[in-house]
């Protein structure tokens, strides 16, 4: 696991808790 893997993992994580409805 590379450091930009956990920064998308991270960007994923924040968008789904920003639009959970974005699904």
């Amino acid at each position: 696991m590379s450091f930009n893997d956990f920064q998308v993992a991270t960007s994923r994580s924040r968008l789904e808790i920003t639009y959970p409805s974005s699904t």
